[in-house]
């Protein structure tokens, strides 16, 4: 209560004012530019995302997998970022792995509040603790050969707001399975790159998926192509561009 205070002070007194004598607002989706049009901005905004850079060029596509002493025909689902069980949906995400028994769970990232120990608790609720690979924080190239091994990154967050982990997901030419609160934000569905699923519905998606290999390798295809959209070349140049209209 006493930090909502803070912020809606800060906001009266600072935020306010700073946004109407803006020239230009930048917005990195458009969820986000409703956000503003809300905060009362009459201004111009622009839409511009975060980029990602290309990944390197020979990655080992079995590294992770051997890391994990999985076999190349196992089903790997991915999730990289900090464990914020209710953020992110970890919960929704081990609930789908436990209702489809092929598949397996690597979850990369940082811990968050304790959530690791409740991903490790509830994975031996459900009886998955065997399937449920909780990583930890990994160097960027163990992250470059995680999502380049694993057959589907899974993003169920509940709330989001520019998710960098599934961008570069995209930009290793691996498909996604999202929420659709994710699904509004970076269109993967829409472009062939993914699936969206509702909560209840993730491990029937999952069961389908494995025995759908034309269908992933052809996501895999549109992932790549998604994330030309956010290569950051693209994006610079955007940004070089709405910045000459404010000179101008």
């Amino acid at each position: 209560l006493r930090s909502r205070r803070r912020k809606r002070f800060f906001s009266a007194l600072f935020e306010h004012r700073t946004v109407r004598r803006a020239s230009l607002i930048g917005a990195l989706t458009d969820v986000e530019r409703e956000q503003v049009q809300a905060f009362g901005s009459a201004q111009r905004i622009v839409v511009i995302p975060n980029g990602v850079t290309p990944p390197p060029r020979g990655l080992d596509g079995e590294a992770f997998r051997r890391e994990l002493r999985l076999a190349p025909s196992v089903p790997l689902a991915l999730f990289v970022g900090r464990m914020d069980v209710e953020h992110k949906g970890l919960d929704l995400f081990l609930r789908g792995i436990s209702e489809s028994d092929r598949w397996h769970a690597a979850l990369v990232g940082p811990d968050h509040r304790g959530g690791r120990t409740r991903l490790s608790s509830m994975a031996a609720t459900l009886g998955i603790e065997e399937r449920v690979h909780l990583c930890g924080v990994s160097s960027d190239a163990a992250l470059d050969e995680a999502f380049y091994g694993a057959d589907v990154f899974v993003l169920m967050s509940r709330w989001e707001g520019m998710p960098m982990s599934l961008l570069e997901s995209l930009a290793h030419g691996t498909p996604a399975v999202v929420s659709p609160t994710v699904e509004r934000l970076v269109a993967v569905e829409r472009a062939g790159a993914g699936w969206t699923s509702s909560p209840g519905q993730l491990g029937k998606l999952l069961n389908h998926l494995c025995e759908a290999r034309a269908e992933l390798m052809a996501a895999g295809r549109a992932a790549l192509e998604l994330a030309r959209a956010y290569d950051w070349d693209r994006i610079a140049e955007r940004y070089e561009a709405a910045y000459a209209t404010v000179v101008r």
